[in-house]
């Protein structure tokens, strides 16, 4: 959650530097994904949204809400996800948070966002 919101205000203050704190900041998102092979959809569609507000290739994000979108249960949506290290999270938070990943790429994909 904290590289979600530390790439969501760098990208709305439009702060100096950008490039090169999203290049790392993306790596170092990327690297932790693959070496964890993560499956959880709280965790990957937080990195999805933040791939995005870092302006990274859409192949990137893309592969990230197609993650997402893999977990999804018919009926029941998406699981219960730990939220914080003392243990809180919701489904509906998962839901909130992995909705949002899908309706980013889908704008990215039909032009409706940048």
């Amino acid at each position: 959650i904290c590289i979600h919101a530390f790439a969501r205000a760098w990208h709305d203050g439009s702060l100096p530097d950008f490039s090169q704190i999203a290049g790392r900041t993306a790596s170092g998102i990327a690297q932790s994904l693959e070496a964890e092979a993560c499956e959880d959809p709280l965790e990957t569609a937080l990195a999805a949204l933040s791939l995005h507000d870092l302006d990274v290739g859409r192949d990137a994000l893309r592969a990230r809400v197609r993650r997402v979108a893999d977990t999804f249960a018919a009926r029941r949506g998406w699981p219960f996800s730990v939220f914080d290290t003392e243990g809180y999270g919701s489904p509906a938070l998962t839901t909130a948070l992995a909705m949002a990943a899908l309706g980013r790429q889908t704008g990215l994909d039909e032009g409706w966002v940048s």
